[in-house]
């Protein structure tokens, strides 16, 4: 299993650190706070070169109109779920012990956990071989509540039988 569990954990309280407003400027102040070099950019996002030891060395981040929605980057790989579960579990045990109890968690073969802070989303996240942590601008993760949470319910209940 690649992981770098303490310098995952660094980076989200640098980042919590900075109050930053989520301008694509605050964007480089992270960057150039965690020691990470913006290797490319393009229309809508970044991509970082990482000091991570884990399985991957960069970072993505997805920027538009001026303003940094999130940056994301993998923590954990390992072929073995079970790995990956106990990487999940023990990443997330080491940022409750900074971020307090989070805000939710899904438990299951997948599991996230979330913390809803007030400069940061925090999110650990698995996926079949791997556990990443994204760091979410708040305003932009509301958007994406309301549209999870009002949109796509209403969309579903309004299709009619042409569009199933």
């Amino acid at each position: 299993m690649l992981s770098d569990l303490d310098r995952a954990v660094e980076v989200v309280n640098t980042a919590l650190a900075l109050n930053w407003t989520w301008s694509a400027d605050d964007f480089d102040r992270f960057a150039a706070a965690v020691g990470w070099t913006v290797t490319e950019r393009f229309e809508h996002g970044a991509t970082l070169d990482t000091d991570l030891s884990g399985p991957s060395c960069d970072a993505n981040a997805f920027i538009s109109e001026g303003t940094c929605n999130y940056v994301s980057f993998q923590v954990i790989k390992s072929d073995e779920s079970e790995s990956v579960l106990d990487g999940f579990a023990e990443l997330s045990d080491l940022l409750l012990v900074d971020l307090g109890e989070p805000t939710w968690r899904r438990p299951g073969a997948t599991p996230k956990i979330r913390w809803d802070l007030p400069t940061a989303v925090v999110f650990v996240c698995t996926l079949e071989t791997l556990v990443y942590l994204r760091i979410v601008n708040p305003e932009y993760q509301r958007e994406q509540d309301h549209f999870d949470e009002v949109v796509i319910p209403w969309m579903q209940a309004n299709q009619t039988d042409d569009e199933l």
